[in-house]
């Protein structure tokens, strides 16, 4: 009786996919891309209002200041950074493209640099309430940036 001889069967290992660099997406793939970071710094912000039983509608401020005091320190980080830079040299290199992203794009996106005033408004007069007792300087601080969020302005 003759044994049979067992073969191995050849199979190939599954190929990772092709990772690029954020230099070799074009602009739609790096809006894909940057969204995708948007979209989990929003739900991170979810959930930490969902710990308290509040959602984004219930908590309209609260969900504001927490992204005004987050999003700077969030969403640019060491392995975001390199697509947002790409992502923002080639819509001032493509104006056409700029133009698209804004028209289609229910953000803020281009208003970005409010949020870091925002923060820093807030952490100022926040340090000067811990600091000093400014509980009507702060409080003020809050109003305004209320303001600013129910009338899409900036003070």
């Amino acid at each position: 009786m003759a044994t049979k001889k067992k073969v191995k069967s050849k199979t190939q290992p599954k190929k990772k996919p092709l990772l690029r660099k954020p230099n070799e997406l074009s602009v739609k793939e790096l809006d894909k891309k940057t969204d995708k970071f948007v979209s989990n710094f929003r739900s991170g912000l979810k959930a930490i209002l969902e710990m308290d039983g509040l959602s984004v509608g219930d908590a309209k401020f609260t969900a504001f200041a927490l992204n005004a005091l987050l999003y700077g320190d969030v969403i640019y980080t060491e392995t975001t950074s390199p697509y947002w830079h790409e992502y923002w040299k080639l819509l001032e290199i493509h104006p056409v493209a700029r133009d698209e992203v804004k028209i289609s794009s229910n953000e803020e996106l281009f208003d970005e640099p409010f949020m870091f005033i925002h923060k820093s408004h807030l952490l100022s007069a926040h340090r000067e309430l811990v600091s000093g007792g400014a509980v009507g300087k702060f409080k003020k601080e809050l109003e305004k940036m209320d303001n600013n969020l129910e009338g899409c302005t900036y003070e």
